[in-house]
């Protein structure tokens, strides 16, 4: 460790407590402790209410302004920007003027997944400066494999990029032995020697909605008294409650939001397995998935999904085949009907993130990149 504390820019997008991410409140924790850290919010920029387009246009100049600003006072060694790629740009463009090193950390890739309403030309352009930014980086950190891919396949040097993924403060979560389903909501729901299946998304387009329901119908054809949580109350699902109601299956589906009545941890207490039916479904953060590892709940995955960066099929989770209905319907039942071999491997789960994906086990790569780059 260095005696005289370097000298970081970090550059983000949220940097107050109220609103950054669980990732950055932990790492600029950690790094803190290690270096004298200057944080430079893009969302703390306020401008008067105009027109969207050119708050934002303002918003991004004052932000440059500040970055200028904090520069010539701080005079930093290094500069660690994150995505979105508007941080990074302006940041780059400061860094490369004043011959500083950077590290860019992707933390969401622009024009990868959901794009919004944006048009073709507007998502090449933006992936193209995005990709700028990450070729003159020192160092190109994100937390998914998937990601990686990604950027390998717009020219990045292998070498180049770093996975650090995210991870868990397991302290937070009891141990196994002091775990149990909260009454209240064991009451409240009814499900008293109940076997309860939760999803932590359902499909949205009619065809794979159709899926879904057979597959409800099928496991409770096996399980009669089977429950299934569903996640929150949002259009999607009150519109899948109308569908099934005819079917007599909406006794058995209960929507449930986390909200102040119901923490995350009373939610995921209740479900005996937990099931992420499409791959590469972004809006379930990896966190929310540890935690349910943590809590020694069984996690039944498509294969090729995103999650198996972290569950090992048989060992800490499961995989179902996609568009098999029958191998999803067979691979629930086996695991609600063995108590032993969910238990097994609901501790093999946890033992694995405690090892893996603590954040004090994670937080040491960053230490060691911003050495390598701060003694060259």
């Amino acid at each position: 460790m260095s005696t005289i504390k370097h000298r970081i820019i970090f550059g983000t997008q949220k940097p107050s407590d109220e609103t950054v991410s669980v990732r950055n409140k932990y790492l600029l924790h950690y790094l803190q402790t290690l270096y004298d850290i200057k944080v430079i919010g893009l969302n703390s920029i306020r401008t008067k209410k105009f027109f969207v387009w050119y708050d934002k246009f303002r918003q991004l100049h004052n932000f440059r302004k500040l970055f200028l600003k904090t520069l010539k006072k701080f005079d930093p060694d290094l500069m660690h920007l994150t995505s979105p790629f508007q941080v990074g740009k302006i940041g780059y463009e400061i860094a490369n003027a004043f011959e500083i090193p950077f590290i860019y950390e992707v933390q969401q890739l622009e024009g990868f997944g959901d794009t919004g309403n944006a048009s073709p030309q507007k998502i090449k352009k933006i992936r193209e400066q995005e990709t700028t930014i990450m070729y003159y980086a020192e160092q190109v950190i994100t937390s998914s494999a998937k990601i990686r891919q990604q950027i390998l396949s717009r020219g990045i040097e292998g070498e180049k990029i770093l996975v650090i993924p995210d991870g868990i403060d397991s302290l937070q979560v009891p141990p196994l032995v002091t775990q149990a389903k909260n009454p209240i909501l064991i009451q409240k729901y009814q499900l008293q020697n109940k076997k309860v299946i939760g999803f932590l998304n359902i499909p949205s387009n009619a065809d794979e909605k159709s899926v879904f329901i057979q597959l409800l119908i099928k496991l409770i054809v096996r399980i009669p008294d089977l429950k299934f949580i569903l996640p929150g109350n949002n259009y999607n699902i009150q519109m899948l409650m109308s569908s099934v109601q005819p079917m007599n299956l909406s006794t058995h589906l209960i929507p449930i939001s986390v909200d102040e009545s119901v923490s995350r941890h009373d939610l995921f207490s209740l479900m005996d397995l937990v099931i992420l039916l499409e791959r590469d479904d972004f809006s379930i953060s990896e966190d929310t998935m540890l935690e349910i590892m943590l809590m020694g709940k069984n996690i039944l995955a498509a294969e090729n999904s995103r999650v198996t960066e972290f569950i090992q099929n048989g060992v800490t989770g499961f995989y179902f085949q996609p568009e098999n209905l029958e191998n999803l319907v067979t691979k629930c039942a086996t695991l609600l009907e063995r108590d032993i071999l969910r238990q097994k491997i609901g501790q093999a789960a946890r033992n694995w993130v405690q090892q893996n994906r603590d954040w004090n086990t994670i937080l040491e790569q960053y230490h060691v990149v911003y050495e390598r780059i701060l003694t060259k």
